[in-house]
């Protein structure tokens, strides 16, 4: 491969010319079909002159009819003559700019205004464009801020769609809000939410070997997959957005966790007294028992009848039955 000097020798010995010059006659061009561009508008103020009565409205209609052949090239020497031809003078004329050139601030749409002043500011001439710059400026922040805002509650939706995706309720209750919430700042981070499930309690993905790993344990995607794109938004807004949403969200399913939780427990709590007051051998209460949460009193009590409700026994009997049950799992009341 030829190095670019020696293509740039090539080049001057085929034409004569070395590539600074060609770049020379490429900016001479375009300058010198500015300045017809220029002239062709100068000449055209006669003849608005001869439609239009008033000489302000010709002149009005000349300057902005001649807009779509002025750029930043030309702005300056058609501004020149613009502004000594004006009826009422150059102070006349640079109000007239300076009006159209601001009525593109009250569009109610941040990008409508920076929009139309731009493309404005690119047919004015300099002085003009140095007088706008700052409301440009304002214009071009407040267009930003609302497309961050756009994409904040795109964001928010987006997020919001993923987590109810998920069976948030089965997050580990006695893990605090806090750090599933971080874990989810995590997994956002990494560009893993779309791959991630509850497992164990714990948000958590599964690697291309099919292991399951907890966020925890994930410093780096490339540990679950290679080639997975972090196609995140900026991490201030992950920072900003997620913490808020998630917390609120894993607060509601976990609370719901933990009704439904209270719920199965009462069902179980049902069943193990049932259990308990058909009469079970002392050995395996253990496991009803565990079922009886905060009931443990009447599950002596139950198990204590039901032993003494299957069979004959001797007063001595029960009394040493009961003693050994209440010694395995608590006293009684």
């Amino acid at each position: 491969m030829l190095h670019q000097d020696k293509l740039n020798k090539l080049f001057s010995l085929a034409t004569g010319r070395n590539g600074e010059s060609v770049k020379e006659k490429v900016v001479s061009m375009k300058q010198i079909q500015s300045k017809k561009r220029a002239e062709k508008v100068k000449s055209r103020l006669p003849a608005y002159r001869g439609l239009f009565k008033d000489p302000v409205e010709a002149w009005t209609r000349w300057y902005e009819d001649s807009r779509k052949e002025m750029s930043s090239d030309n702005a300056d020497d058609v501004w020149s003559h613009a502004s000594a031809e004006h009826p009422q003078g150059e102070g006349a004329a640079r109000d007239y700019a300076r009006r159209s050139a601001s009525s593109h601030l009250n569009e109610k749409d941040p990008f409508m205004a920076e929009t139309g002043l731009r493309n404005e500011m690119s047919q004015s001439p300099s002085w003009l464009r140095d007088e706008m710059a700052p409301n440009l400026a304002s214009a071009a922040n407040a267009t930003q801020a609302q497309n961050n805002f756009k994409a904040k509650k795109v964001y928010e939706q987006s997020l919001m769609q993923k987590l109810g995706q998920m069976s948030l309720n089965e997050l580990d209750q006695d893990v605090p809000t806090e750090v599933h919430t971080d874990e989810l700042v995590k997994l956002e981070l990494l560009g893993l939410t779309d791959m991630a499930s509850v497992v164990n309690g714990r948000f958590a993905v599964a690697d291309e070997k099919g292991n399951i790993r907890p966020v925890y344990a994930i410093d780096d995607p490339s540990e679950v997959a290679e080639g997975i794109e972090t196609d995140a938004p900026e991490m201030e807004m992950i920072h900003t957005v997620v913490p808020k949403i998630a917390k609120s969200m894993i607060s509601v399913a976990m609370r719901s966790g933990r009704k439904t939780q209270a719920s199965n427990n009462k069902a179980a709590s049902g069943v193990a007294m049932g259990m308990l007051g058909r009469g079970m051998d002392v050995e395996d209460m253990g496991g009803a028992m565990s079922l009886m949460n905060d009931e443990s009193g009447g599950a002596l009590r139950a198990g204590i009848q039901g032993r003494a409700s299957i069979g004959q026994q001797n007063q001595d009997e029960m009394i040493m039955e009961a003693g050994e049950i209440a010694d395995q799992y608590g006293g009684v009341e």
